[in-house]
């Protein structure tokens, strides 16, 4: 699927909000100045069933998603909602890429996804949380190559709360006036 901006220069909002069942590796690339708004659930049952989003748009998933397979944000904003945005309990997990970002805008609780920032010193993968009170209950790491970096950012009194295990070899930056807190039974292995 490819979202483009209007050939008038002015934003293209598309919104697909019936159902969407993933069987393959899907691409959905969102260009420019264009938004996708995916308001319908995503399932899928297979592990390689897999999303890779392109792109430097925005898309917005605020379904209750169930699908297996591993999300890809290789460019632009994705912003996610609800606590099953990003698939089904023990699927394989989202990778957010360098240059990319992944936006919560409002609390919510993903209690077993991996969720990986894997980004440079120069172009880092950033989590960005605008309002209320996060949880990642899922492993959490932070990869990257030549001085690897991941940036947490919290606006405002939003809060992020790391229940799982948080693994990787970069560096994390935190910043913003929220607040960010490792909260984990398990021995953290993260050596940024």
């Amino acid at each position: 699927a490819e979202v483009l901006p209007g050939n008038t220069g002015t934003n293209t909002s598309v919104t697909w909000a019936g159902p969407w069942t993933i069987q393959n590796t899907t691409a959905i690339t969102v260009e420019n100045e264009a938004a996708l708004l995916v308001s319908g659930n995503i399932a899928g049952g297979a592990v390689g069933a897999n999303i890779e989003r392109n792109g430097t748009g925005t898309m917005t998933l605020t379904g209750n998603n169930t699908y297996f397979g591993a999300l890809t944000l290789r460019e632009g904003l994705t912003v996610i909602t609800t606590n099953s945005a990003l698939g089904g309990a023990g699927g394989g997990g989202t990778l957010v890429a360098g240059g990319a970002t992944l936006r919560i805008t409002n609390g919510i609780t993903v209690t077993d996804e991996a969720v990986t920032l894997s980004g440079s010193a120069t172009n880092p993968a950033v989590l960005e949380l605008l309002s209320g009170n996060t949880t990642f209950g899922g492993q959490f790491n932070a990869v990257g190559t030549q001085g690897g970096e991941a940036t947490i950012l919290t606006d405002g009194t939003a809060s992020l709360t790391i229940t799982g295990t948080l693994a990787g070899d970069a560096a994390i930056d935190k910043n913003g006036t929220g607040s960010l807190i490792i909260a984990g039974t398990t021995n953290n292995t993260n050596t940024g």
